[in-house]
Formats: C-alpha cells, sequence, structure tokens
C-alpha cells in the first residue's frame, strides 16, 4: 500500500500502515481519574453544597482529559477527590449528630412522660 501526499494509508483490520521510510510510534496515555462516582454519591448522600462543586470539578477533569490536557485534568481530579471527601467527612458528622440529637431527645421525652405518669398515678 503507498500514501498519497505523506498521509498513512488504512491497511487490513483496520490498521494504519505509516509512510514509507517512518516507524510508528504508539503513545499510550492513562486518562486521569475524575472521581465523578465519589462525588455524585457524596453529593446525593452526605452534603449537597460541596458534593456540587465536586461534580463541577469532575465534569471539568473529563473535560480537560478530552482535550489531552492531562496535568490539569489530573489537577481537577484531585480536586473534585479532596471536596468529596470534605462531603463525606461533613455529611458523616451530621449523621452522628442527628443520631445522638435524636437518641438524647427520646431519654429525655421518655424520663418527663415517666414523670408524669407517676405523678398523676400517685395524685
Amino acid at each position: 500500500m503507498s500514501s498519497k501526499g505523506g498521509y498513512p494509508q488504512q491497511g487490513h483490520g483496520g490498521q494504519v500502515n505509516p509512510p514509507q521510510g517512518q516507524q510508528a510510534s504508539v503513545v499510550v496515555v492513562n486518562r486521569p481519574n475524575a472521581h465523578l462516582g465519589f462525588a455524585i454519591f457524596t453529593c446525593l448522600c452526605c452534603f449537597f453544597p460541596t458534593g456540587i462543586v465536586a461534580i463541577i470539578f469532575a465534569c471539568m477533569s473529563q473535560s480537560s482529559s478530552d482535550r489531552n490536557d492531562f496535568t490539569k485534568a489530573q489537577e481537577e481530579g484531585n480536586l473534585a477527590k479532596i471536596l468529596s471527601i470534605i462531603s463525606l467527612v461533613i455529611g458523616l458528622i451530621w449523621i452522628i449528630a442527628v443520631i445522638i440529637y435524636v437518641i438524647v431527645f427520646f431519654v429525655v421525652l421518655a424520663d418527663a412522660v415517666s414523670t408524669v405518669v407517676t405523678a398523676t398515678n400517685s395524685g
């Protein structure tokens, strides 16, 4: 197969044959992780304000990766991961605080109800 105008011609099986006299080089680049799934999880299940910002940075990371700007994609992906972790921690603290509040509330309420019941029964 010959090339016209210096462009490689496609061979059998979709392989690209380089112009004669040139060697084909293959560069494999792994896309940086955007952490989009983690960002969506923390937005829906933990603390949505920082989760939304994490989703935005994860999408920006994917866009940068699509433009082959892997350095910027890595930075934005790491920022999305940090914001997701912050959202997760805030959400867990919030959940623990609510559980403690509910337990204390019902203990106090149960004590108040038992006091009222004993006062009405004795009177």
